[in-house]
């Protein structure tokens, strides 16, 4: 994935900075024309930035970047670093725990690992995005994507059994309020497709459809940073800002015959996790643990990394099945 930095978040959800960062391993930096690039793996954040500050920005983040005084531009952009898992803590932390930013960033790396192995070139997503999927395989993608977002309450709502701060509480309550609706937005593509909102609450999920559903649940269960864990990839934006660029959703579009009235609340809803915050969320509750138990950080990244497995099954499944399976 790439995008550009800055991106635009709310202000009311805070990534915690530690007093003093440097790169996460395996994390490079590349010098281009108008900035830099900072990668890992097959993730890539573009960081536009004047010829005079390349310098200082690379040499603080591999050798260590003092948090103290940042001015408002270069807080928001380390925000983001750490919110991508770009850049972890530098110092020790209490016996038995690590750093809450290094946290995330083994998280993250966990989850570009399972990402390569859960979406390999072969798989069937890709298959939809070059518009060789036929019009009911398309229409079976959306309704199993319908019961996953209409699902989102009862995986949520778990979380919000574990003690947490009053802060942290109305973070995960935001959530669970703005997913509670989103199903709404399948309306205009169903009307397109001849289905209503009835009819398809008849039809019983694919069974993967359950089964991400009962992974989220049963991370929410864990415990708040296991669930953030979770959702890392689930809530991850587009790459880009217009949908004819998208792969999945400018397919939807351009290659299926599907309405623009139709495809846009999809393509909305996937924007509203970076307008919303949610897309940034996990590295919020993660960040603001400051130290987590080596044993929880286990967890959290099995958690994760079992979510993108489950999705990679997923959409393989839906997108697989011959019509008369349907």
């Amino acid at each position: 994935m790439k995008t550009l930095l800055p991106l635009r978040e709310q202000p009311s959800f805070k990534i915690y900075l530690p007093q003093v960062l440097g790169l996460a391993p395996n994390v490079t930096l590349e010098e281009i024309s108008d900035g830099v690039e900072v990668k890992r793996h097959a993730s890539c954040l573009s960081i536009n930035i004047p010829s005079a500050a390349k310098e200082s920005l690379i040499h603080n983040l591999k050798e260590g970047w003092c948090t103290d005084n940042l001015s408002a531009s270069w807080r928001q952009l380390l925000e983001h670093l750490l919110g991508a898992g770009m850049i972890m803590a530098r110092g020790e932390a209490p016996a038995g725990s690590v750093h809450a930013a290094d946290a995330f960033a083994t998280i993250s790396r966990a989850i570009d690992c399972a990402s390569s192995q859960a979406f390999p070139p072969n798989h069937a997503l890709n298959d939809l995005i070059k518009g060789e999927c036929s019009l009911q395989t398309v229409k079976r993608w959306i309704i199993e994507n319908y019961h996953f977002t209409a699902a989102a309450r009862h995986h949520i709502a778990p979380v919000l059994d574990h003690d947490m701060s009053f802060l942290e509480r109305e973070m995960w309550l935001r959530l669970l309020k703005d997913e509670s609706w989103h199903w709404r937005i399948y309306r205009k593509v169903f009307t397109q497709l001849g289905l209503t909102f009835q009819n398809v609450d008849a039809m019983t999920p694919d069974p993967t459809t359950t089964a991400l559903v009962s992974a989220l649940t049963e991370a929410a269960i864990a415990g708040p940073v296991e669930y953030a864990a979770a959702l890392v990839f689930i809530e991850r934006p587009p790459m880009v800002a217009c949908i004819e660029e998208d792969p999945l959703y400018g397919a939807l579009l351009l290659k299926y015959g599907l309405e623009r009235k139709s495809v846009q609340p999809l393509w909305w809803h996937a924007l509203e996790n970076r307008h919303s915050g949610h897309s940034s969320l996990p590295a919020v509750i993660i960040s603001n643990r400051l130290h987590i138990a080596r044993e929880v950080v286990g967890d959290a990244c099995t958690r994760a990394t079992q979510v993108v497995a489950v999705v990679g099954r997923w959409q393989q499944s839906i997108l697989s099945r011959t019509p008369h399976e349907a």
